[in-house]
């Protein structure tokens, strides 16, 4: 058997695999151990921490008012436009009035004719003399007393001594025939048998005057007029139209001054909602939030799948101009807040329990942990009441 020799290729492998360690061993020596990588500080300051509750809604009118015309016509005049401002007063459209305006002529007409029927109800009448009563009169003998009976007069003496004392006789009766009497009505001639003139005609100018009312009032609904200022939010017809009364209107009217976002929120954050909190409102087609308050919080919620949200009405501070009702809005209100405190990002604590939570403080290059106390978290900072002071570094 032959045995071949493999001693130079051990010797050069042995080589090659010293040189590699020598080579690892002096770097390791040169560099040293990996460095850490470098973590990011922040700094305690003295601010204002807030909690907010966010959620997306839509510009609208809380109050609008739908305009309709009291009578059927045809659209005469029609002024505005939708996204038109109108002030209160001001004329809007017209239908054609001359129905109505006849029917005003022909209530003024009867209206006329009750009132001359009344005042001739009102005028005084004679009463006619009862015939029997007249004529019992005329029978009777001329009474020289002028009383219409004579009592018997009492005895009287002579004036002269001895004289005998005279009984005068009792003086026929003057009343008039008892029997007569009843033959005669009392009503003064008007009798009972058609009722009380004078009544009826009060009732008549009654009714007339209201169906003159009732026509005016038609013959003014052929105009539409503005009744507050605001904008057209919509017009439900056209120049030549026909159109008749009811609806939701021929013309809508949107109050400017009450516009306000309607946002939903979610069942956790509407527990913390209150009417009054502040409010920011940024719109889609603008960068600057605005300021305002919730001005509602609806008490019943709506369900989808899984999620109760609640309708919320956020009030602009100052309405901004030329808005576009209908575009989308976000909002953010301040749940909670506290102001002129010490805070840094909530990122920086940790183990937060029963009021205390750990942060890593970092001074002349070295970090130590600290124990601080903490008040409120908001959505970016946590207050911080004691532990720490102002200025120092915290490792975030």
């Amino acid at each position: 058997m032959t045995l071949r020799r493999r001693g130079p290729a051990v010797v050069v492998v042995a080589v090659v695999a010293l040189a590699l360690a020598v080579t690892a061993g002096y770097a390791l020596r040169r560099g040293g151990a990996p460095k850490p990588v470098a973590s990011s500080t922040a700094q305690v300051v003295r601010g204002t921490v807030t909690v907010t509750a966010s959620a997306a809604g839509t510009v609208s009118m809380v109050q609008t008012r739908g305009l309709s015309f009291a009578t059927t016509g045809v659209v005469t005049e029609l002024d505005v436009k939708v996204g038109d401002q109108v002030t209160a007063g001001q004329v809007l459209a017209r239908i054609d009035a001359t129905d109505a305006q006849s029917a005003v002529d022909a209530a003024q007409q009867q209206l006329d004719i009750a009132q001359t029927n009344l005042t001739r109800a009102q005028a005084p009448t004679p009463t006619p003399t009862c015939p029997a009563v007249a004529a019992a009169a005329l029978l009777l003998p001329p009474d020289p007393g002028g009383s219409a009976s004579r009592s018997p007069s009492p005895s009287s003496s002579a004036s002269a001594a001895g004289s005998p004392s005279a009984t005068p006789r009792p003086g026929p009766s003057r009343s008039a025939p008892t029997g007569h009497t009843s033959s005669c009505s009392s009503g003064g001639g008007t009798g009972s048998r058609g009722g009380d003139p004078l009544a009826s005609a009060q009732r008549q100018v009654n009714n007339a005057e209201l169906a003159l009312l009732q026509a005016r009032q038609r013959l003014a609904g052929t105009v539409l007029t503005a009744p507050l200022a605001g904008r057209v939010i919509s017009v439900g017809g056209a120049l030549g139209g026909q159109e008749r009364p009811g609806g939701t209107g021929f013309i809508v009217l949107g109050n400017v001054s009450d516009t306000e976002v309607q946002a939903e929120f979610s069942e956790a954050d509407v527990a913390h909602l209150a009417v009054g909190q502040p409010a920011t409102i940024t719109l889609a087609n603008r960068t600057d939030p605005y300021p305002g308050k919730v001005a509602q919080i609806s008490p019943a919620g709506t369900t989808s799948g899984r999620l109760v949200r609640y309708g919320v009405l956020i009030a602009f501070d100052t309405v901004p101009t030329d808005l576009l009702f209908g575009q989308g809005a976000s909002v953010a209100v301040t749940t909670a807040r506290a102001d002129a405190v010490l805070s840094v990002p909530s990122s920086a604590v940790h183990g937060i329990h029963d009021g205390t939570g750990t942060v890593t403080v970092r001074a002349g290059g070295r970090d130590s942990q600290r124990t601080v106390t903490i008040g409120l978290r908001g959505d970016r900072f946590t207050e911080i009441r004691s532990g720490l002071a102002e200025g120092e570094q915290v490792v975030l």
